[in-house]
């Protein structure tokens, strides 16, 4: 499907002995270094303000940009050919995981390493800088959507009509290894489609989206039968029809698909059974009030740390739930995500 580094590919952080360097070459002019993008420059700005901050409250920081109320740093020995180093990870609360790094075991469990990739990965990942990423690619890939469409219909095949730009932070397992990725949602005729490419990946990632599609020359993606193509994106044939260059999306990500959707062809959504997001604004000021009550989580907050009084905070969501008595309530906070990761988030933060 979609490449992902190959882990023959994982950057060692081993200097190679002597022995194993390679013959000495001549030496070679440096490649200029690529101009930075404005959102590059906007994202170093932003970041710059955390600076100061502990490293929990930067993780917290790269956590709320996923919709999660906060994180801890675990690493995990790798295996193989990658023996002797591990991997470095954010643990969110509810289990999600996010990579931001290897290194050598030893240096994988020291404050430096771990502050570093924070840092990094903080650049990358927080509310501020993903709102910004998704603005900038909006207005270049509306102009891009209208010459996608003059080749699709030179060809006979479906226009599309531009979404939304996602940040993928579903905490599902089956497509957890793209957490983190940026993809676009489209309808085509008339069915919400989520699209999701490497390139697409990072030119939102670092501002690099441009209004004219980058491949010069039109041809079916990888994997696909010219027979099967239905729309064109970026110049590249693909199917809507194919889980390929795709995803499953979460029922908050499709309201939003759909209300746009509604926008764009100028009437107002269809009125049915109350959304999900109907249903968060009625529980929630249920939930923080019992929350508000809970006497353990209370004890927490005056008399414990951040950490400590977060998890109790989410223990108490749990329990005020349970207690209620209301099915529908417990199905939301049981089967929906969405509703059960704001929750969370929101709750404990504004108690």
């Amino acid at each position: 499907m979609i490449d992902q580094q190959a882990e023959s590919e994982k950057p060692s952080a081993f200097p190679m002995s002597q022995e194993e360097q390679p013959p000495a070459e001549p030496p070679q002019a440096a490649p200029a270094a690529e101009p930075l993008t404005d959102l590059q420059k906007k994202a170093a700005e932003i970041a710059a303000k955390y600076e100061s901050l502990p490293m929990r409250e930067k993780i917290g920081i790269i956590a709320q940009a996923f919709g999660y109320p906060s994180g801890h740093i675990e690493t995990s020995p790798c295996s193989g050919k990658w023996r002797g180093t591990s991997d470095i990870y954010i643990r969110f609360d509810n289990g999600a995981t996010l990579g931001i790094g290897n290194d050598r075991t030893p240096r994988a469990k020291t404050a430096k390493v771990q502050n570093e990739l924070v840092n990094a990965v903080l650049m990358r990942y927080n509310p501020e800088i993903v709102a910004a990423a998704k603005e900038t690619a909006l207005a270049a890939l509306r102009v891009r959507e209208a010459r996608d469409n003059e080749i699709a219909a030179q060809k006979g095949l479906k226009p599309y009509t531009l979404l939304n730009v996602e940040l993928y932070d579903d905490a599902g397992a089956e497509n957890g290894g793209y957490r983190g990725w940026y993809y676009v949602t489209l309808a085509v005729d008339g069915k919400i489609h989520a699209h999701l490419e490497t390139g697409l990946n990072h030119e939102i990632a670092f501002g690099k989206v441009g209004g004219i599609p980058a491949r010069e020359s039109y041809f079916t993606v990888g994997g696909l039968k010219e027979a099967d193509v239905d729309y064109v994106f970026n110049n590249v044939g693909f199917s809507s029809a194919s889980g390929m260059y795709s995803l499953s999306i979460s029922d908050e990500v499709r309201e939003r698909a759909e209300k746009t959707l509604a926008e764009r062809e100028g009437r107002q959504p269809e009125t049915q059974a109350p959304t999900i997001r109907d249903q968060y604004e009625r529980y929630k000021p249920v939930v923080a009030a019992a929350v508000m009550e809970d006497i353990p989580y209370r004890n927490a907050c005056g008399h414990s740390d951040r950490e400590n009084a977060v998890m109790e905070g989410s223990a108490a969501i749990r329990r005020s739930i349970l207690a209620s008595g209301d099915m529908q309530l417990i199905r939301l906070y049981s089967d929906v995500p969405e509703f059960h990761r704001r929750l969370h988030q929101e709750v404990v933060d504004e108690t």
